[in-house]
């Protein structure tokens, strides 16, 4: 049986994993653990990319060889993998010896093809993110990627016959609508293929670290080039039985690499005769304060940090970083989202459920899952919840797979809160009470099973307090009657919010020269739309109409804000929110888990200045 091939792109070793290469990762594992879960056989890949002249200078600058640089580098991608709980079938890296030996193949096979001559390249390069850019492609001589100095290069080269593919590639793309997701990017190479490829210069003769190119003393091979070949490495290919593996089912990346991989990497397989991969997917940045997160640059976050600091696990990593926003989408990271979601949607929802659920067990049945009558009404949830759930899935559609997950968790606090089970405790309603306790373990059962790619670790701690294995295909029959369960600590502890304490004097004057820099105005809103499940997208009159993303839907209904006087902070830098640009931040006092928006005289004027 062919096994389920996803990969990831190999990371290169010229700077620590981040929550970009994080976030491709664990896009990867969990399509992996969702069919594997599902019983299907799954390979998944990633690894370390280590070739290339950006390392080399790196490991010179540390004054270490570079097999010792590259050695640490890639350890460190390991590390953090294993910190967020991937479960990779292989960690490849382009200095592996079966990948070398693969490569030389691949190489010599292309070659014989005649798709390899030899040529001068001149052009413009940028060594960080080891591309070649046209002079239109340039932003002020800088890299459009990485923002940083590009060169003149001049070099003795091995071309390859891209431009020989064009019109077969095109006619595959064509004809296999699903090969290049989500559309966008479909979109984008459809329009890049419009304009005539050049041929791409794959070797160079500037430095040795590289994999060399046979016949040819002088020249390695290019790094992308390389790079690309990992994929038919893992499979075991020139062997047989490679095609157990190949081809790859889903190659996930971000869509800064995409035209490699859906122009240059197919192309390369058609001229070694090669079956191209069923689809690629390229995905969108992670941007703090609107920049995309990149170790070029320098503006990143580490996961294992984010959790350190605020003391929880990585699940919640996991989780948020496929519920803030539709797969494939552009996100901006902000971490009071990243606590918000923690402590209401992972701690007050799900958290809640299991713990309170746990604790009836053992308050009502010495912990113990008793036999009881299934609730038609939730079991008809569970199921329609489960049909969309496995659609999303498989069209790698996470935000909604998670929605579907959670719809259940929401059915399951409701059904406690309807049927008050603490009521129950009168002879007479003792079977009623036995079944509540019942459906609950089968409810919990089944959230488990929904989660468990998403948040695996989380998954696992609600099998062991149920003592059972997960299953959603059993329905309300997995936990048997009898099971013991064992009530745990919470799932997700409350993320505090930390003041930092400064001296009276010091805060005083603080707070007086900060207040004086905000522009805070009274408006009216004129219309309010859904955004998410808890934002809003707003338009405010204020000093102009502004559109304001915010965070209160939970507390107030479209209708109880329309027309409402508001006040709203106007000087804030604006910033993308789920797609849509937030123009400013309305104001709002928090007591009791109450949210309630600050709002001047239903007289005043629109603009007018708080003072």
């Amino acid at each position: 049986m062919k096994s389920f091939f996803v990969t990831t792109p190999i990371y290169y070793v010229n700077g620590e994993p981040h929550l970009g290469t994080i976030y491709t990762t664990i896009a990867a594992d969990i399509i992996a653990r969702y069919k594997r879960f599902n019983n299907k056989k799954v390979f998944f890949l990633t690894g370390t990319d280590e070739h290339g002249e950006k390392v080399e200078q790196s490991a010179q600058k540390k004054g270490v060889s570079v097999k010792k640089y590259v050695d640490e580098m890639s350890s460190a991608f390991k590390e953090a993998f294993k910190k967020m709980n991937i479960s990779y079938d292989r960690f490849i890296r382009t200095t592996d010896e079966d990948h070398i030996k693969t490569a030389t193949a691949f190489y010599k096979q292309v070659f014989k093809k005649g798709d390899i001559y030899k040529g001068e390249y001149e052009g413009w390069y940028c060594v960080s993110c080891e591309t070649f850019w046209t002079e239109k492609e340039l932003l002020n001589n800088t890299c459009p990627d990485c923002g940083k100095k590009v060169k003149i290069l001049k070099e003795e080269t091995l071309f390859f016959k891209q431009s020989k593919y064009q019109k077969k590639l095109i006619e595959y793309i064509n004809k296999h609508p699903d090969f290049i997701q989500p559309k966008i990017r479909r979109n984008e190479i459809i329009s890049f293929l419009k304009k005539p490829l050049k041929d791409l210069s794959i070797s160079r003769t500037s430095f040795t670290w590289g994999i060399p190119v046979p016949g040819e003393k002088k020249h390695v091979i290019y790094v992308w080039f390389d790079a690309l070949i990992n994929y038919l490495t893992a499979s075991g290919y020139p062997k047989k039985g490679y095609t157990n593996i190949w081809p790859p089912d889903i190659q996930f990346m971000g869509k800064e690499i995409t035209r490699f991989h859906c122009i240059t990497w197919p192309i390369m397989l058609m001229s070694a005769g090669l079956e191209l991969p069923r689809k690629v997917f390229g995905h969108g940045w992670w941007t703090l304060n609107a920049k995309k997160m990149s170790k070029s640059i320098g503006n990143v976050i580490c996961p294992d940090k984010l959790c350190d600091k605020y003391n929880v696990p990585v699940d919640c990593v996991r989780y948020v970083l496929f519920k803030q926003m539709p797969f494939g989408s552009d996100g901006d990271f902000n971490e009071s989202i990243f606590v918000e979601k923690v402590n209401n949607e992972l701690g007050s929802e799900l958290g809640n459920l299991v713990s309170r659920s746990l604790a009836l067990f053992q308050r009502y049945n010495n912990s113990v899952v008793p036999k009881g009558e299934v609730d038609k009404k939730l079991q008809e949830s569970y199921k329609k919840v489960l049909e969309s759930y496995h659609k999303f899935m498989e069209d790698l559609d996470y935000y909604n797979a998670l929605n579907s997950a959670f719809d259940f968790v929401r059915a399951a606090n409701k059904y406690i809160a309807d049927e008050e089970p603490w009521k129950l405790t009168r002879k007479e309603d003792n079977d009623k009470l036995m079944s509540v306790l019942f459906n609950l373990a089968q409810s919990l059962n089944i959230i488990s099973a929904l989660i468990y790619p998403f948040m695996p670790e989380t998954s696992g701690k609600i099998d062991e307090q149920l003592s059972v294995k997960k299953d959603y295909n059993k329905g309300f029959k997995n936990v048997k009657p009898g099971a013991k369960t064992v009530k745990r600590d919470i799932l997700f502890p409350k993320i505090e919010k930390i003041v930092e304490e400064k001296p009276a004097q010091e805060l005083e004057h603080a707070s007086f020269e900060d207040f004086k820099k905000l522009d805070i105005r009274t408006g009216t809103i004129i219309e309010v739309s859904e955004l998410t499940d808890k934002l809003y997208r707003i338009k405010v009159k204020a000093d102009k109409e502004r559109t304001v993303v915010s965070g209160i839907r939970k507390y107030y209904s479209k209708k109880e804000l329309l027309n409402k006087k508001v006040v709203i902070l106007i000087n804030l830098e604006p910033k993308k929110i789920m797609g849509v640009l937030s123009e400013g931040m309305i104001l709002a006092a928090e007591k009791n888990n109450r949210v309630v928006l600050l709002s001047p005289d239903k007289d005043i004027y629109d603009d007018a200045r708080v003072l």
